[in-house]
Formats: C-alpha cells, sequence, structure tokens
C-alpha cells in the first residue's frame, strides 16, 4: 500500500473531496431538475445558490476527515467514497427503478427483485474495484466519471428552456376568485374526502354541522373512479371514460363540444381558466399554483432535489431511509418541512391565500367557479385546527380532525360569501373525487368479499357530496337517495333549467329529482393504479361494478369480472 506521500496529498484529497461533493450535492439534484423542472418553482439560479451551500458544507465535512484520518483510515474512507460515488452513478444513470411519482410516493420496492440483485452485483464489483485497483488509478477513474457527468449535466441544462419563474405572479387569476353579484355557481372538489369521514366530522362538532346552512348531504353517493384521474372529467360532464380511447381524444371531443357545465356558457356564464384546462388537459393545468404554495423556499426545493437523487443513487435495501411513510430525509430536518411535505399542508397554504384574494366583480354576468383543494389528502399530518402533527399515529381519530382542518377552511369560505352578501346568490357544490382508504367499519366487510368485492373498492367508491341550491337556507338535510357524482352538472344545469347531453351522459339525473326508494343502476369503474399509467395513453384494466339499492347494502352490487384477465385489487 502507498504511502501519505505518494497517493494522499492534501491537493489530491481537496480535489477528491470537491468531486464527491459536487457531484452529490449539485450535478445529480441538477440531472433531476432539468428533467422535471416543471414540478418546480424555484428558479435554477435559485437552486443552484442553495445546493452550493450544501456542497460547501459537505466538502468542508469530507476534506477534514480525508487529512486529519490516520493513515489506514484515511485509505479506507477514500476507497469507501469512490464506491459510493460510482455506484451512485451508476444506479442513478442506468439502474433504477419505478417507485412512484417524483415524491417518491407510494414507496413499493421489493428488496429482493431482479433489480435488488442487479444492484448488489454492481456494488460487490465495485468494491471488488476499489479494493485492489491502486489509489492513483482509482482517482483517475472517479475523476473520468466526474467528467463524464459534469459535461451531460452542463448540456441539459444550458438547453433548459427558461421559465423565469422568480418573476411569475403568485396571484391566483381573477376569473377564479370574484365572483358575480348575481348568480354563480360554486364546486369546491375536497380530494380523496370519504362520506364516513365528512359525517363523522359534522356529527362530532355541532358548530361545523351548523355551518352547512341551506345544504342537502347525498349519504348514498357513489364515486365514478378510484383515483383522482378522469374523475374531474366526469364531475364536470357527466361522461364516463372506458378506455374504449386514448384519454387525450376522450377529453379534447368534450372539450370541443363544451359538454356538461360547461353548457352555462350558452346562457352567459364565465367559466374561470382553471376549468376550461381541467376538461381538456390530462396534468395540472398551471404552475400558478404552486408558485403560491412555495414562494421564496428554494432552501426547501433543494434539499428536495438532493433527497431524491440520493433516493435514486442507493440500493433499493436503503432506498426507506432516505424515504419513509411520506417522509424524506433531508427535507424532514427543515423547519418548514411539516406544511411543504405533504399535499395536504401545502393545500393549507393554498387555501388559505385562495380565501383572501376572494372578491365581488361589479360585472354582474353569472360565473362558474371549480376549486379542487388537496387539505384533505392524506397523510393526515394536520389537527382539527390545522396544527402540525409530528410522528402521529393514523387512524380513523386522527383521520376526522385532519379532516376538520379541510371542512375549517370550507366553512371559512361560505362565511366570506355571506359576508360578501352573495351566499343566496350561489350555488355550492361540495365533493370529493374519490373515497379514502380510511373508511370500511360501516361496511360489513366480509360480506362485500363473499361477492367479490375487496375493501378498497368500497373505501373508493363512498364519495361525498353536499348541495346548496341558490336562496336554500336552513339546516343540513341527509338525504339516502342513491345518486352518483356524475350526477352533479345535471344537477347544475336543472338548476338553470337545462338538460344534459344524452351522448355519453345516458343515466345522469338530478339528484334532488330522485327519490330515496328510487330504484337505479349506478356503476363505479375500480381499477389498480400503478405509476406508470400517469404517461400511460389509458387508464388501468377496468373493472365495472354495478351498484342497484344502497352502497352499503352488500345485496346491492355485482361485479361484472375482470378485463383480459388483469388482476384488479
Amino acid at each position: 500500500m502507498q504511502t501519505d506521500e505518494q497517493f494522499m496529498s492534501a491537493t489530491r484529497l481537496t480535489l477528491y473531496a470537491a468531486i464527491a461533493s459536487v457531484y452529490v450535492a449539485l450535478l445529480g439534484p441538477l440531472n433531476i431538475y432539468v428533467y422535471n423542472s416543471e414540478e418546480f418553482v424555484s428558479s435554477p439560479a435559485e437552486l443552484v445558490g442553495m445546493l452550493l451551500l450544501v456542497v460547501g458544507i459537505l466538502f468542508l465535512l469530507l476534506l477534514c476527515l480525508l487529512l486529519t484520518l490516520p493513515h489506514r483510515l484515511k485509505d479506507i474512507l477514500f476507497r469507501i467514497i469512490a464506491i459510493a460515488f460510482l455506484g451512485a452513478w451508476a444506479l442513478s444513470t442506468f439502474l433504477y427503478g419505478e417507485y412512484g411519482r417524483l415524491d417518491g410516493a407510494p414507496l413499493t420496492i421489493e428488496r429482493w427483485g431482479l433489480l435488488a440483485l442487479a444492484q448488489s452485483v454492481i456494488f460487490l464489483a465495485l468494491t471488488l474495484l476499489a479494493v485492489n485497483m491502486r489509489p492513483g488509478v482509482l482517482f483517475r477513474l472517479v475523476g473520468l466519471v466526474f467528467l463524464i457527468s459534469l459535461m451531460t449535466t452542463a448540456i441539459d441544462f444550458f438547453t433548459l428552456e427558461s421559465k423565469e419563474k422568480k418573476n411569475a405572479t403568485t396571484e391566483l387569476p381573477a376569473s377564479l376568485t370574484q365572483f358575480s353579484p348575481e348568480k354563480n355557481v360554486l364546486h369546491v372538489v375536497l380530494d380523496e374526502l370519504g362520506s364516513d369521514l365528512f359525517f363523522a366530522a359534522l356529527e362530532s362538532d355541532r358548530e361545523l354541522k351548523r355551518a352547512f346552512d341551506g345544504f342537502t348531504y347525498f349519504d348514498n353517493t357513489l364515486s365514478v373512479y378510484p383515483s383522482t384521474e378522469m374523475s374531474i372529467a366526469a364531475l364536470m360532464t357527466g361522461a364516463v371514460y372506458r378506455n374504449e380511447e386514448p384519454k387525450t381524444e376522450f377529453l379534447e371531443r368534450l372539450k370541443q363540444k363544451k359538454s356538461g357545465i360547461r353548457r352555462l356558457e350558452a346562457i352567459g356564464y364565465e367559466m374561470d381558466s382553471h376549468t376550461t384546462c381541467r376538461l381538456g388537459v390530462l396534468s395540472r393545468c398551471s404552475p400558478t399554483n404552486s408558485r403560491i404554495l412555495k414562494q421564496n423556499v428554494a432552501d426547501i426545493e433543494a434539499l428536495k432535489l438532493l433527497d431524491i437523487f440520493i433516493f435514486k443513487s442507493v440500493p433499493d435495501f436503503f432506498k426507506p431511509n432516505i424515504y419513509n411513510h411520506e417522509q424524506w430525509f433531508f427535507l424532514g430536518m427543515h423547519a418548514r418541512n411539516s406544511y411543504l411535505k405533504s399535499h395536504a399542508g401545502i393545500a393549507h397554504l393554498l387555501f388559505e391565500k385562495y380565501l383572501e384574494q376572494l372578491t365581488v366583480s361589479p360585472d354582474s354576468s353569472p360565473r362558474y367557479h371549480f376549486f379542487h383543494s388537496m387539505v384533505t389528502h392524506t397523510p393526515a399530518d394536520l389537527d382539527a385546527s390545522c396544527k402540525i402533527l409530528e410522528h402521529s399515529e393514523q387512524d380513523r381519530l386522527t383521520s376526522i380532525d385532519f379532516v376538520k382542518c379541510g371542512l375549517g377552511h370550507f366553512v371559512t369560505l361560505l362565511k366570506t360569501l355571506k359576508g360578501l352578501g352573495i351566499y343566496d346568490q350561489t350555488m355550492i357544490v361540495l365533493s370529493s373525487d374519490h373515497g379514502d382508504h380510511w373508511q370500511g367499519h360501516q361496511f360489513d366487510i366480509e360480506a362485500f368479499e363473499d361477492r367479490g368485492i375487496t375493501k378498497r373498492m368500497l373505501t373508493r367508491s363512498s364519495a361525498t357530496l353536499a348541495i346548496k341550491p341558490f336562496d336554500s337556507r336552513g339546516p343540513m338535510a341527509v338525504s339516502e337517495a342513491p345518486v352518483s357524482l356524475r350526477d352533479i352538472p345535471a344537477t347544475i344545469l336543472a338548476a338553470h333549467g337545462l338538460e344534459p347531453e344524452s351522448e355519453a351522459t345516458d343515466g345522469v339525473r338530478d339528484v334532488f329529482s330522485v327519490g330515496e326508494e328510487a330504484s337505479r343502476e349506478r356503476e363505479f369503474l375500480h381499477y389498480k393504479w400503478e405509476h406508470k399509467y400517469w404517461s400511460a395513453s389509458r387508464l388501468p384494466p377496468i373493472i365495472t361494478l354495478k351498484v342497484n339499492g344502497h352502497l352499503k347494502n352488500p345485496e346491492s352490487w355485482q361485479t361484472l369480472g375482470e378485463p383480459d384477465g388483469a388482476a384488479v385489487n
């Protein structure tokens, strides 16, 4: 083994520490940013500035270790860093799996799968290489890999289209926040709000329930799909997508026809830009919402980029140590992370911003507004007063309190509309896009499973729907009428004396015209969601479930089987 003078000079160790620090804390995160820039709000300059701070801290730490450790430990650390560096480059560049969306959720890792085995072989080979290779040769190999990474990242980074994110407006569009003094329709979707939790939250809080002045709650409401994708189109048009054509073609046809609530335009309604976009685009419509939520949080996004890169770069055995239970490693150390780490925390800030900007326009043209909020989306990390819960056990009781936080925002919205003098002039629809996974106690699970209906099917199918018609007042009423979320557009149109289109919307009804004892067959299109379907042209294979009666009654359900032999659960 060579001496310090031969291969561990201060200059070489300094350069080695710099290479490792720059690659881990700058090049890797920037490479992720380039290919996912729409997911981030901060400008490239802001992110580079924050990441350089991390680079500096990591560099000083490595340099101190390499310069002060005894010769043998110094040699061991030198080789460990080389293994980690080369392994991170190999895994993050060539050999990483699909574990969920950009934020790593849901985290699904096969620790003993073929991918994990391949990663182990790579690290074993690198370990043998680093142990047996002369330090000088190993250093040159690391330098060559670093040069390749530097060049490829630089090329990608400098070809990145500038989005001018730093100077972009952080105000919600006026079309979304301005109401008419004469007539409005407001549809608020609280994501993943199951009917069980909604009603339990109201029953446990008399003041909360009293705030739903003039509303009718429909306890027997069936979802259309088990997840958000394509649910929004069904909520707005009543049309059901059945995988018979690409999603984009289906949505474009609805947009061109001005289906569903867009028929209100024919009688003078102004539609907010967010609604128009939702009818024709699968992805999020605009980064405006994200800008509002994450003003001056380049440090948050820099740490998240670092977390994602480390997550990609380590073998599957260690990935849960970087991201687990909706919690990132570095981001979890940040003071503001508690709100920014989850859908609900971010939506909490957005809802507050939305409430601050509501106004009445001098223009009397009627307005339609659609506001989709994730403030009720798991994880349940906020209590009833929207204070942060740290390391809480998430169960049905904490979920009820969590739902109260989201409903608290909605109640504030109702009070704001009353304060603006337009509550009676506004038809208000509160719904979820599907049920949640906390439900289940209200169902006889064994009886359903005997009929081939799983708990996940049940909990995702039971949706929230509460509607306040124009000029409606009085205590909240409860209806057991068999209705569906796809009935919402027909109900809104019926309030204006309009009929829904017959094409693609057969069977939809005005919910106020459906009697509680009515015999009515409804559909729930269930599928097993996987990450790959975010970019797929169609939904996963669909099971069509028929419900004729109350959805809590096992005898009301009938499954039509699994398409193409696909397993759906």
